[in-house]
């Protein structure tokens, strides 16, 4: 049986990036509207050390602009805009202080263990950990666990291989999280017995959605909310 076993839990992968620029404060507001448990948000720490919500290296393919975020001081990021002024690139403690209040919490990707160490401490600053949830690599996420034992770990995986019990031991995950193709009944059965939830990415087709729940797992994150609610809806009238 999973461990707390109840609703899964739909997580709106970079907020509503079909109606809205990924990663935006109007993507985030948009999924808390359509009923997400959690936000996943990615982050990137700029030249200055300000966490970020973007996923890419650079500013090209959303905001036009040929440069890096690593070599960027955060008054450059302010600066950018898009979409008549729309769409900016937001801070992740201005995000974190959006959600306060509003029930629903974040799923941070970090992929830089500096980046990771940023956004631990601005959960810490604002007594969020109960409702920030850590993902990412693993450097990252050991960054993470080396200096706060109370983060909630999502424990990201790309390969057949399951993590060992070690890797488990050390990390102490809240949720086993593959690519949905890594996943079957065995496997979820597995981590449950090993007392991990099993979170899974990223699933867009209602089909697929139905087949993971299905076989018991324990969240979906998808940029497709509102067909992982209604197929949810579904699956738990059965």
């Amino acid at each position: 049986m999973a461990p707390n076993a109840g609703t899964p839990l739909a997580i709106a992968h970079r907020g509503d990036p079909h109606g809205h620029r990924e990663n935006t404060v109007p993507a985030v507001l948009a999924a808390l509207d359509q009923g997400a448990d959690l936000v996943e948000i990615d982050l990137a720490l700029t030249r200055d050390g300000t966490a970020v919500l973007l996923h890419d290296e650079t500013l090209t393919r959303l905001w036009g602009r040929a440069l890096a975020v690593a070599d960027t001081d955060i008054t450059e990021i302010r600066a950018v805009r898009s979409g008549c002024g729309r769409y900016e690139i937001p801070e992740f403690d201005q995000v974190l202080r959006l959600l306060a209040g509003s029930g629903t919490g974040l799923m941070v990707d970090v992929r830089a263990p500096a980046a990771a160490e940023a956004a631990g401490e601005i959960v810490e600053k604002h007594g969020e950990f109960d409702r920030t949830v850590f993902a990412g690599d693993l450097g990252s996420l050991l960054a993470v666990r080396r200096r706060w034992r109370q983060a909630r770990i999502a424990l990201s995986w790309y390969v057949p291989q399951r993590p060992s019990p070690g890797l488990l031991e050390v990390l102490r995950p809240e949720f086993y999280n593959p690519h949905w193709p890594l996943l079957s009944r065995p496997v979820i059965d597995d981590m449950h017995e090993r007392g991990l939830r099993v979170s899974t990415w990223t699933v867009d087709h209602p089909p697929t959605m139905a087949q993971l729940l299905g076989i018991g797992v324990d969240a979906v994150i998808t940029n497709r909310l509102s067909r992982f609610l209604a197929v949810r809806a579904v699956h738990q009238a059965r």
